[in-house]
């Protein structure tokens, strides 16, 4: 498992920079002199420092939709129990699968809304022990930028972020969350007392009398007039903008549920034959590696990985010397597009185990195919 820290470690400074830069700078002129050996700085002290082991926590973006805006991320934690009990497939998104937010109707938003609604209300039954409202398919998410920054540097990376085109906008995203208050944690400190203390202060309010607690509230008709702020807007105008915003989140739903069905894949393995490396136990298998392997790094988060027991006992390797050129299990053997389509159509001439240990590898082939031109079987 990566985690903050090794993502950090993983990023070219210079571009992290100028993402960090683009991101969370309003213009131009934010970006000073020594802004960037300030930055530098900051990662150096960062790198230095030996991060909490990782615990339930997984670091994720979490995209939000805003018509005017576009897509954009902010950066969040959820709980990898809470993802594994309660992230199911839901069938009004998958319908959407492939269509981009902004071309999602006002019909099609307005349908999905009272489906979602009423997914809301199943949830309630569903986990009425919870009383956020959270529905079969939605993970709780937790803003962060109170944490230690020790804390954060251990939280766990999906493992499909790594290496991806959304490598530095996460990256950027989280060191945003850390320097929320600048980048000396001893301002976090001061912060996360004063947070404390407002807490405090809302408990004490809480447990007065109902009475007392409403000569010291202000109503919301006093607070628009002491700050000047007047709602011009005609009631078809509110009903109008009412509904941008619920569309909005319509589409930010869908963009969700798309990234958790990333992260969901990222952290269960439900596959016969392969496991992945978080559930690697030893070093007793043979990695499939995207790409062509380089002979040092091994291990990696994307890899799928198959034990020499279960290779053995299978039939796997007598296969591959049937199939594979010149194959030898203590090498590296890498495949291309051409022999994974032959290894696929000679399976069929094999045992029914090869066969589903073959088509069980499919979606990952498939999906390393869209970035490299070969896979990799790393000898053992």
């Amino acid at each position: 498992m990566k985690t903050v820290q090794d993502l950090i470690k993983r990023c070219d400074r210079k571009q992290l920079f100028e993402e960090f830069a683009k991101r969370f700078c309003e213009k131009p002129d934010d970006i000073k002199d020594d802004a960037a050996q300030r930055f530098y700085d900051f990662l150096d002290g960062l790198l230095a420092r030996t991060p909490i082991a990782p615990g339930d926590d997984i670091v994720i973006c979490e995209p939000i939709y805003d018509s005017r805006a576009g897509l954009y991320y902010s950066s969040t934690v959820i709980s990898a129990n809470d993802l594994k009990e309660n992230f199911r497939v839901l069938d009004f998104f998958e319908t959407l699968d492939g269509v981009d937010a902004d071309s999602i109707s006002d019909e099609t938003a307005l349908a999905l809304l009272e489906k979602q609604d009423r997914l809301f209300e199943k949830g309630r039954e569903f986990l009425s022990d919870k009383p956020s409202g959270s529905f079969p398919g939605h993970i709780e998410s937790f803003a962060y930028e109170y944490e230690p920054w020790d804390k954060i540097l251990g939280y766990i990376v999906p493992p499909h972020i790594i290496g991806s085109p959304m490598q530095y906008i996460f990256t950027a995203s989280v060191l945003y969350e850390m320097t929320f208050f600048g980048y000396d944690e001893k301002e976090l400190d001061k912060e996360r007392k004063e947070l404390e203390e407002s807490i405090e202060e809302i408990e004490q309010f809480k447990s007065l009398p109902p009475e007392q607690q409403k000569d010291q509230l202000e109503s919301i008709e006093d607070f628009e007039r002491e700050f000047g702020f007047n709602d011009n807007r005609t009631d078809e105008e509110k009903e109008h903008d009412l509904f941008v915003m619920k569309k909005d989140g319509i589409k930010t739903s869908l963009e969700w549920y798309r990234e958790m069905k990333k992260v969901y894949a990222d952290f269960t393995c439900d596959m016969k034959y392969f496991i992945t490396e978080r559930e690697r136990d030893g070093t007793w298998y043979h990695e499939w590696a995207k790409g062509k392997h380089n002979g040092e790094t091994f291990w990696s988060d994307d890899s799928i990985l198959l034990s020499v027991e279960t290779m053995r006992d299978i039939g796997l390797y007598k296969f591959f010397y049937d199939v594979i050129p010149h194959y030898d299990k203590y090498e590296d053997a890498a495949i291309d597009k051409d022999l994974w389509e032959n290894i696929k159509e000679r399976s069929k001439e094999y045992s029914t185990q090869i066969q589903e240990c073959i088509a069980e590898a499919e979606d990952w082939v498939q999906d390393t195919f869209k970035e490299y031109e070969v896979f990799t079987i790393i000898g053992q």
